[in-house]
This record gives C-alpha cells, sequence and structure tokens, in this order.
C-alpha cells in the first residue's frame, strides 16, 4: 500500500506546502527532518523550506490524504500536485509529481546535439563487438567473460594489428627516446632503447625519467646518485 501524503507547516495548517509518496509514514518523515542537514551543494525548495522551520524550532507536520495501490502511486501524486498549483497553492515540489525528475531530463535539442557529437567518434574494438553481441539479445553484461574463445581470440588481434599499425605510424615515438644513464660515483654510462626500458631497469617511474629529460627534476637527484639524458642531447638531470 502506498500512501499519498502532504507537509504542513504547523502554524499555518491550513496550507500545504509538499506533496509525496511513501509506503512509511514515520520513516519518511524522519528522512524530511534530516534530509538538509546531509545533503551536499545546493538545497530543494523542500530543503531550503524545513531548514528555515528547524532554525526556528518548527518541525513540519505530515498528513495521510490518500492512499492506492503500488501500481497507482504515479497517478494519484500527480493529481494531487496538478490540482493544488491549479488552485494557486505553492507548493515545494520541484516537479508535477510521478517519476518525472526536472533536472535529469533532456530536451530533444541537447539528445541531438549529443547524437551529432558522438556520431563518426571513433569506437574500441572491444565496445563493438559487446554493442553486436547485444543487438543479438546475447548477453545483457557486456564483460569479456561472457565471451566465446573466438571472440576473445578476435578481440586480442585486433588489439594487436592496432597496436602494430600505431607503432608503425610512429605514434609511440616519443617513448622510443634512447635514453643513457650516468652513474655519479664511477662514471659508468648505461644505455637504454626507451624511456619505459630505462624507468623499468633502475626501479622509477616515467614520469621521473621524463622530468630528467625535461630538467624539471627539482632537487630529486641527490638521492639516486645517477643522472639520466637523452642520448642526442648533454642536458640531464641527477636522480
Amino acid at each position: 500500500m502506498i500512501y499519498i501524503y502532504c507537509l504542513k507547516d504547523p502554524r499555518f495548517p491550513d496550507i500545504i506546502k509538499y506533496i509525496g509518496k511513501t509506503n512509511n509514514t514515520k520513516q519518511r518523515l524522519a528522512d524530511h527532518k534530516c534530509r538538509w542537514k546531509v545533503k551536499k551543494g545546493k538545497l530543494s525548495k523542500l530543503n531550503s523550506w524545513i531548514k528555515h522551520l528547524a532554525k526556528q524550532g518548527i518541525i513540519p507536520i505530515m498528513e495521510e490524504i490518500d492512499h492506492c495501490l503500488e501500481t497507482e502511486w504515479e497517478k494519484y501524486e500527480t493529481g494531487y500536485v496538478l490540482l493544488l498549483k491549479s488552485c494557486g497553492a505553492n507548493l515545494k515540489n520541484g516537479t508535477n509529481g510521478g517519476k518525472t525528475h526536472a533536472k535529469n531530463t533532456k530536451s530533444k535539442k541537447a539528445l541531438e546535439k549529443k547524437k551529432v557529437t558522438m556520431k563518426g567518434r571513433k569506437r574500441p574494438e572491444q565496445s563493438r563487438i559487446m554493442k553486436e553481441l547485444h543487438k543479438e539479445g546475447r548477453y545483457a553484461n557486456f564483460g569479456l567473460k561472457n565471451l566465446s574463445e573466438e571472440e576473445k581470440d578476435r578481440i586480442n588481434k585486433i588489439k594487436s594489428e592496432t597496436a602494430i599499425k600505431s607503432h608503425k605510424e610512429g605514434k609511440f615515438d616519443k617513448n622510443k627516446k634512447k635514453i643513457i644513464k650516468l652513474c655519479l660515483k664511477t662514471g659508468e654510462e648505461t644505455s637504454y632503447e626507451s624511456v619505459v626500458k630505462a624507468a623499468s631497469d633502475n626501479n622509477v617511474n616515467t614520469r621521473y625519467v621524463w622530468q630528467c629529460l625535461t630538467n624539471d627534476y627539482k632537487g630529486l637527484g641527490k638521492r639516486k646518485g645517477f643522472i639520466f639524458k637523452e642520448a642526442t642531447k648533454q642536458k640531464s638531470c641527477r636522480r
């Protein structure tokens, strides 16, 4: 059973301020009393009103005005909200009741704009395959665990081909810089094929290596006792 209720200021018991629905009136009233205290950001009309009353030591009163089946509450709530608004009531409801939420509903114009923005955008191969399977009605979950071995192999193969193509096109050339590590104590030099290799072999983050190459180490070199430098340049920093 669903109850349709109203909230009132006890000083003005003839004026209804809010229409809502619940299956537990005591719990719902308790929620209304404390909701404004834990709410972050801008408060709604209802929470602002309850906060205003609370500062004056006043608690809103709740009255049941109707009850209905669980499948009919939207019709009842919307009906009462529209009826009171048509009579000039200054309700604190953010919407006309039901499941409509003004903040979450997007206009047709906004949806069309999003559609145009997303059109033509490249979709990762895994997501594309999952979408095809979803259209077929095969899987409710998009996880890899629901795929067959053939489909997993197909995804891995496409990923590998994409990676090889990217390397050939030079998309990862910035990580292929030849790096030299110079030990400050012995003067020994060690060369590495890439930033990633230099970082992994020396147990440091790639970010630190790039800070060395851009001379943005901020005194971190004193702790390691060696410096990184690019093979074609003389600038370096301590690690």
